[in-house]
C-alpha cells in the first residue's frame, strides 16, 4: 500500500503573532494536564468547536415549534426570579 495516502489525514496548523501571555497560559495548562501544548490546544479547539456557536444555536431554536407554557413567559421568569431571591435571602 502506498504510504502517501495517509498524509492527507493530518495537517500542520500555525498561528502567527501568537501573544506571549496566551502562550504562557497554554504552556501552563498543558503542563498541568500532562499534555504537550499541541495536544492541549487541540483538545481545547475540539471542545470549543464541538459546541454550536450562537448563530447555529439561534438557527436551531428557530426551527423548533413554539411551546405553550400555560402562562406568559414573562410571568414565569418573574416567578423564577422571585423564588431565586427567596433562596438567596435564606443563605
Amino acid at each position: 500500500m502506498n504510504i502517501s495516502c495517509y498524509y492527507h489525514a493530518v495537517s500542520a496548523f500555525q498561528i502567527r503573532e501568537f501573544p506571549n501571555d496566551l502562550k504562557r497560559k497554554l504552556a501552563r495548562r498543558a503542563r498541568t494536564n500532562n499534555l504537550t501544548m499541541s495536544d492541549y490546544a487541540l483538545a481545547v479547539l475540539r471542545e470549543a468547536l464541538g459546541r454550536p456557536d450562537p448563530m447555529e444555536l439561534r438557527d436551531r431554536l428557530r426551527k423548533l415549534a413554539p411551546v405553550d407554557l400555560g402562562i406568559p413567559a414573562a410571568d414565569l421568569l418573574e416567578e423564577c426570579r422571585h423564588e431565586s431571591r427567596l433562596v438567596s435571602a435564606r443563605r
